[in-house]
């Protein structure tokens, strides 16, 4: 499911990369409920992994906005914990979708040039190009924004075989981290 996306962001004096991310994922939201007011519904709490969602009579699929300045020097975002990711990937009912927004800052300009808006459903991200880090029980991450997301050809299922050899990998790294730190307090 998509809808069409077409965002003006406002220029403001010193307002850092998450403060523009903040815009954004706004601006985004907004214009999702101008679409589509019946099916849309707001981020049911802070610690949700969609930023708005649409409810049809058959699934709930989730949006999640992620923005990056591509005239930054590095940008490695969280997708969202490898343990919510199993729920949801596994559910019948819901279906997750990123919505990239590539944007530079224009200075001299005072402007904001909105570069690339990408729809991407979370099996459709290459995962290559995805790592998992040590936050919580794991979060998945996007290695650098600037590279590109690459497409993953194979299904949602081939998809998550990889993503779980990934986390068992992740997991026995963890174990071995852990076991080792353990002797140092004997």
């Amino acid at each position: 499911m998509k809808f069409p996306v077409n965002i003006s962001v406002p220029y403001v004096d010193n307002l850092e990369q998450r403060g523009y991310a903040d815009m954004i994922e706004k601006l985004v939201a907004d214009e999702a409920k101008k679409n589509n007011p019946k099916e849309f519904r707001q981020a049911s709490s802070k610690r949700s992994i969609e930023d708005f969602s649409y409810h049809t009579y058959s699934k709930y699929v989730l949006f999640d906005v992620k923005s990056f300045d591509s005239g930054s020097d590095f940008s490695m975002p969280n997708l969202f914990s490898i343990d919510r990711l199993r729920k949801v990937i596994n559910s019948t009912m819901e279906e997750l979708v990123y919505i990239f927004v590539e944007y530079q800052l224009d200075h001299t300009n005072r402007k904001v040039d909105i570069k690339k808006i990408e729809f991407r459903p979370v099996y459709s991200i290459n995962p290559s190009v995805l790592a998992i880090q040590n936050l919580g029980k794991g979060v998945l991450q996007i290695k650098n924004m600037h590279n590109s997301v690459s497409v993953y050809d194979g299904t949602k299922k081939e998809w998550m075989v990889e993503i779980s050899a990934m986390a068992r990998a992740f997991y026995t790294k963890q174990i071995a981290k852990f076991a080792k730190l353990q002797t140092t307090w004997s």
